[in-house]
C-alpha cells in the first residue's frame, strides 16, 4: 500500500464530508494504516487502533470519523483501479493456496 500511487488527499474533519463509499484511505505517517469508507462518516479497517487513540489489536473495526484523532484527520486516497491493478500483478505477495 505504501508504494502505490495516491489519487488524492482527504480531510476527515467534517463528519458529513466523507469520501465516496468503498474509497480506500491510507495514512503514511508513523505506522502506516489503511481503511475503507463503509458509510457516511464511517470507516472500517484492520488493526487501526492508533488512529483513534487505542492500542492496535488484530481485529476488524468500524469507527466514525469523529473518533479519529485530530492528527490523523488528513489522509491519502488510493484509486480502486490502482488497487485492482496491483492485486492483478501480484504486487501484494498474495499467492494462491
Amino acid at each position: 500500500m505504501k508504494l502505490l500511487p495516491k489519487s488524492g488527499q482527504w480531510d476527515l474533519k467534517s463528519p458529513l464530508l466523507t469520501p465516496p463509499l468503498d474509497t480506500v484511505l491510507f495514512w503514511g505517517d508513523g505506522a502506516t494504516h489503511s481503511a475503507v469508507v463503509t458509510g457516511t462518516a464511517r470507516i472500517t479497517g484492520y488493526n487501526q487502533g492508533f488512529i483513534y487513540g487505542k492500542t492496535p489489536a488484530p481485529v476488524l473495526t468500524t469507527i466514525t470519523t469523529a473518533e479519529i484523532l485530530p492528527q490523523y484527520k488528513l489522509c491519502f486516497t488510493i484509486a480502486e483501479t490502482t488497487l485492482l491493478a496491483a492485486a492483478a500483478a501480484d504486487r501484494f505477495g498474495v499467492y494462491p493456496g
